[in-house]
């Protein structure tokens, strides 16, 4: 009897215990992981959060593997660009195509921000998730990115010689030598170190990012053919 008692006692405090552990995982674990996975995804938005190790995979020696392509899904303004892009492997060139402006993109990018800090409970001072920027911020958003994400696909697509993200009322070219200009050791550029030195903490600062654009962003007077890019 004493036994079949303890035996009962013993189901039930497993029971509650098993009750507990479910509550724990379903109230406590899942939510705080689906909020670290939010806040990653947040990170990844901004060049300065960015990842660079999520993206390693795309390396390749050749731009006419598409892994170009596709590495820009996986950068900052992923989700800006409707146009696609195009490969001109005479000139080693890959060109994006924005199809808006450079305002609205950049207004874009910010707009994508400010969601996914909502949804990843980011407090306000890390992200100022306000109804509308200034132009300036706008255009000072697209250019950090583009700055990033140039200095990113020279450092993984090992034969990649020119960028040129079209917008509908700009388009910029940018050439690996201008980009690798920048940096004091472009071989070493990947180290973890010295990526977030030399390229991230660069671009927290809005005048680096001005003058880095005059340099590498170089304003072409329309989009470029195949022949003449």
């Amino acid at each position: 009897m004493t036994a079949l008692r303890n035996k009962n006692i013993a189901i039930i405090l497993m029971g509650i215990a098993g009750a507990f552990l479910f509550c724990i995982v379903r109230l406590i674990l899942i939510p705080s992981n689906i909020l670290i996975e939010e806040r990653r995804v947040f990170d990844q938005l901004d060049a300065t959060t960015h990842d660079i190790h999520s993206v390693l995979r795309f390396q390749t020696l050749y731009m006419g593997d598409t892994k170009i392509c596709v590495l820009q899904n996986h950068l900052p303004l992923a989700g800006t660009m409707s146009g696609g892009s195009e490969m001109f492997p005479e000139s080693l060139t890959t060109q994006f195509n924005y199809e808006d402006t450079l305002l609205n993109i950049g207004r874009k990018s910010l707009e994508n921000k400010a969601q996914q800090a909502e949804r990843a409970k980011l407090p306000s001072r890390v992200f100022d998730g306000r109804p509308g920027w200034s132009e300036e911020d706008c255009v000072s958003e697209v250019k950090k990115s583009l700055i990033y994400n140039a200095t990113v696909s020279f450092a993984l697509v090992a034969n990649l010689e020119h960028l040129v993200y079209c917008f509908s009322d700009i388009t910029y070219k940018v050439s690996r030598e201008d980009v690798e200009s920048l940096y004091d050791d472009f071989a070493r550029i990947l180290d973890e170190s010295c990526w977030k030195y030399h390229v991230q903490d660069k671009l927290l600062d809005p005048l680096y990012v001005e003058n880095t654009a005059r340099r590498i962003l170089i304003r072409q007077s329309q989009a470029p053919s195949p022949p003449g890019v």
